[in-house]
């Protein structure tokens, strides 16, 4: 890229170098033709032409090498501009009033972000590069599980109760909270309602008296709709059962993370379950099956494309989603903009004055030259011009 850009400057430096000796050709000209005013034209262009070759040369370097004053400005001014630019920057680009009118803000589609996630379109931060990842690193982390000396010493440090409680007050502070006991009261319902026959000829059973009661009492039917019933309300936001069912939830929670008596109970229950042959076994089994089919990487792949376009559908969070985003944005960039200023700031200071000079001219070099060339133009219009009135008077004095 920047042999390119050399190579453009360099093309552009030698037309407009040109343009002066075609100027000096036609002044020449104009001695051998005697043509005053062709003369006074290419004049006036050589001298708008060297002029401002001069100017443009005097921001990076010495004209011809001489050390003439208020020459060589950029290298000579290059911490005032690394610091003049660091504000600038910091002001005009990283202030939070500019940040949340910024186009940048404007056009951030988190929707457009998560779409663009779960189809891939960008192959370094997709759903297919989370989950090549994953099937990446399994195989080992299985592999190191396998180790039952090493598992044992693990299990025991392990405290089960404290992962388990702070991922449930984890879900319970979370927005989709709700969300989430509403769903699983619908699983409930829905296992529930394919075990009926089953809980009824579990309660009723092959006694003839049991049958008997049955037929006289419908104590069987009585059970099955009280657990419906109750199981309705649970479905309703307001109800109390559900409130009294989050509440115990909250009190279990509470005492996985603070009753010694619950926290060691659960943890014995958990380690003297992982910990006997059998588990060991049936983990094993379990491990091995996942290193053969890629089992746990499809399935977060598919819970996480799942969970990402529900949320997608879901407008009122997606859109409370983007706002909180953005407004973090807005005040991390604006409260880090001193730090980005320095940075900008300290990056110029500690560059080489001959090294930001060839960075400047290669980056703005070229649009440069037209400077030269329009000086020229401009030069030998004024110069036709001025002629032009001299003669008028001339004719008329």
């Amino acid at each position: 890229m920047n042999q390119n850009k050399q190579q453009a400057l360099q093309k552009m430096k030698l037309f407009t170098t040109s343009l002066l000796f075609v100027a000096g050709g036609f002044l020449y000209l104009s001695f051998v033709l005697d043509c005053h005013w062709l003369r006074a034209v290419s004049e006036a262009a050589l001298v708008g032409g060297i002029a401002d070759w001069f100017a443009v040369v005097a921001l990076f370097r010495h004209p011809l090498g001489l050390p003439i004053p208020h020459t060589a400005i950029i290298p000579k001014s290059k911490d005032e501009i690394a610091k003049n630019l660091g504000q600038f920057i910091k002001l005009e680009f990283f202030s939070k009033e500019n940040l949340r009118k910024s186009t940048f803000l404007e056009k951030l589609s988190l929707k457009k972000i998560i779409e663009s996630f779960i189809e891939g379109k960008s192959t370094s931060f997709s759903l297919h590069a989370l989950t090549q990842a994953l099937e990446s690193k399994i195989p080992t982390l299985c592999e190191k599980i396998k180790d039952e000396e090493k598992n044992l010493r693990f299990l025991e440090q392990v405290n089960f109760s404290k992962l388990i409680g702070e991922g449930l007050h984890s879900i319970q502070n979370s927005a989709s909270y709700d969300e989430i006991v509403k769903e699983l009261v619908e699983i409930i319902d829905e296992k529930f309602q394919g075990l009926k026959s089953k809980l009824r000829e579990e309660l009723v059973g092959d006694s003839w008296i049991n049958k008997g009661i049955s037929f006289l009492t419908s104590y069987d039917d009585k059970v099955i709709n009280g657990i419906e019933e109750y199981i309705d309300k649970l479905k309703n936001p307001s109800a109390k059962e559900l409130n009294q069912l989050k509440l115990a939830l909250q009190d279990y929670i509470h005492k996985l993370l603070h009753d010694e008596s619950t926290i060691n109970s659960v943890n014995a229950k958990i380690k003297g379950a992982l910990s006997s042959e059998t588990s060991a076994k049936i983990l094993t089994a379990v491990l091995e099956h996942i290193q053969e089919n890629k089992i746990i990487s499809t399935t977060i792949a598919d819970m996480l494309k799942r969970s990402l376009q529900n949320f997608c559908n879901d407008t009122r969070k997606l859109v409370a989603t983007e706002r909180w985003i953005k407004n973090k944005i807005v005040n991390i960039v604006g409260d880090y903009s001193d730090e980005i200023a320095r940075f900008i700031e300290n990056t110029i200071k500690s560059w080489d004055s001959q090294e930001i000079s060839q960075k400047l001219e290669l980056e703005v070099g070229k649009d440069l030259q037209f400077i030269r060339i329009n000086g020229m133009l401009v030069g030998g219009i004024i110069g036709g011009v001025i002629y032009g009135i001299e003669r008028f008077f001339a004719l008329i004095s």
